[in-house]
């Protein structure tokens, strides 16, 4: 089945629509919420688990409205480091190179903003064939899942891969003690059945038609062994993407 089959559409017109409904309903959120992700590199698998320890640190106010709200997530380029003693972050990777501000009104992030441009790249990412991890925070659950990711350039594979890791694990799909494995692929064209969750974006120009930018699934726990979590790829801050365009500067949201 591929995503241009009228099948393929009618599932992704469902997973959309879940989507603006639960944005739609239950308590009220704030009318605009962002997230301010800080980098000095990008490794794939850390920032992965980054986005796992993150939104599984979020409280139940954070998290609920987080899913009732359009929220942004803006990456930047900088050494957390440098920062820790003028910007509260929530949560920052063991190695220090990552680091995510708590959801909030956009007006409390504009400091941050203002100080570092955004983490840019416009072309391909060179990513392993798949990576291999399990969800922190509890012991093995015998249950494993896959994430297809598309290749793409850093700045979609941001994008895509942080809301899909935060609004699975808000939405019970991906809890502590899972097996994940992220598999880079060279394009979406072709699924496999429904997914556990999927982000549904629109395809430019094309009458409606949507797109899966990312695609989770259920497997097989026996094919999905759990190797340590780092990643000899990463690509560094604003290389080899510098000078990152004066339109950037203010982040790249999604």
């Amino acid at each position: 089945m591929t995503v241009l089959h009228n099948e393929c559409q009618d599932l992704l017109r469902r997973l959309h629509d879940e989507r603006l409904t639960a944005c739609a309903g239950g308590m009220p959120a704030l009318p605009d919420l962002s997230v301010i992700v800080v980098l000095s590199a990008l490794d794939p698998a850390a920032f992965v688990t980054g986005a796992l320890r993150f939104t599984l640190g979020l409280d139940r106010r954070q998290a609920d409205t987080w899913m009732r709200t359009y929220t942004r997530a803006v990456f930047l380029a900088g050494n957390p480091e440098n920062l820790r003693h003028r910007f509260p972050f929530r949560h920052v990777s063991p190695d220090g190179r990552m680091a995510w501000t708590a959801p909030g009104d956009p007006a409390a992030h504009t400091g941050l903003r203002r100080l570092l441009r955004a983490f840019h790249g416009t072309t391909p990412l060179d990513l392993p064939p798949r990576i291999d991890l399990d969800v922190p925070g509890a012991p093995p659950t015998g249950t494993a899942h896959c994430l297809y990711v598309p290749a793409g350039t850093a700045d979609r594979y941001l994008v895509d891969v942080h809301h899909t890791i935060a609004e699975a694990v808000l939405r019970d799909i991906l809890r502590p003690g899972d097996r994940l494995r992220v598999r880079h692929v060279p394009d979406m064209e072709n699924l496999a059945g429904p997914p556990e969750y999927a982000r549904v974006i629109a395809v430019p120009d094309a009458d409606g038609r949507l797109r899966p930018a990312t695609w989770l699934t259920r497997e097989d726990p026996a094919s999905t062994p759990s190797p340590p979590v780092r990643s000899p790829h990463h690509l560094a801050a604003g290389a080899p993407h510098q000078p990152a365009p004066a339109h950037a500067r203010k982040g790249r949201a999604a």
